[in-house]
């Protein structure tokens, strides 16, 4: 008997010296491949670890949102609110010296931006 690891799962399992030339099915997800030689398994690398990044935003379930403020870490979603963007507030101080009647239609220009519901910190995306 040997130790030998699965291609698919990476889980290791014994199997006889008579089935090494023979496809063999593995035992935990029932994947069909064949036995080349006596190889001990491959050893197992821990996956890198994953670096914390800016707010995400997935659609809301009832279970879970998939969402956490980076500051207050809480997990109800942002609220959208929309405001005059920063090219907006150019747009219309250029106008207010140069055309007066369309000063207003930097007024028009918005964006959305989406605050956590609990601290009213702005965030991305």
């Amino acid at each position: 008997m040997a130790t030998f690891a699965c291609p698919y799962c990476q889980q290791a399992f014994v199997a006889t010296a008579a089935a090494v030339p023979a496809p063999v099915n593995c035992p935990h997800c029932h994947q069909l491949f064949e036995i080349a030689s006596h190889a001990p398994p491959p050893p197992r690398v821990a996956p890198p670890p994953v670096r914390p990044t800016a707010a995400k935003f997935v659609a809301a379930t009832s279970a879970n949102t998939g969402f956490e403020c980076p500051f207050c870490h809480e997990h109800s979603p942002p609220y959208r609110k929309s405001q005059v963007s920063t090219a907006g507030w150019v747009t219309l101080i250029a106008l207010l010296i140069t055309c007066l009647p369309l000063f207003w239609v930097g007024l028009l220009m918005k964006e959305d931006v989406h605050v956590c519901r609990s601290c009213g910190i702005k965030l991305g995306g």
